[in-house]
């Protein structure tokens, strides 16, 4: 397996790790405090979702050091930043990685 394809899926399995650990630790704790059928809820739990997908997602490109622009080509000034960027795209979770792969 080349390097770049091991590195892909290095990046589909954090992304589908930090769906997965914020599916399992953040959502029972909304779900306790911010009842979803409750209609002002919505706003405040996709804030809180948002954020803490994106701060996870931080952590594990910082973790591993995962850079998807210096993947692709991109040089950045600041490497700490494409591992921001990166780690934005984590805290999405694998559904948008789906979607990239499937068009």
């Amino acid at each position: 397996m080349t390097d770049i394809a091991a590195y892909v899926i290095l990046l589909l399995f954090a992304a589908a790790c930090s769906e997965g650990i914020i599916e399992f630790l953040v959502r029972p704790v909304l779900d306790a405090f911010l009842p979803p059928e409750a209609a002002a809820n919505v706003p405040k739990r996709t804030v809180i979702f948002n954020l803490a997908s994106a701060a996870l997602g931080v952590c594990i490109a910082l973790g591993f050091r995962l850079s998807m622009f210096q993947l692709l080509g991109g040089v950045a000034v600041n490497l700490n930043i494409d591992y921001v960027l990166t780690g934005c795209l984590l805290g999405r979770g694998s559904n948008w990685v789906h979607t990239l792969l499937s068009t």
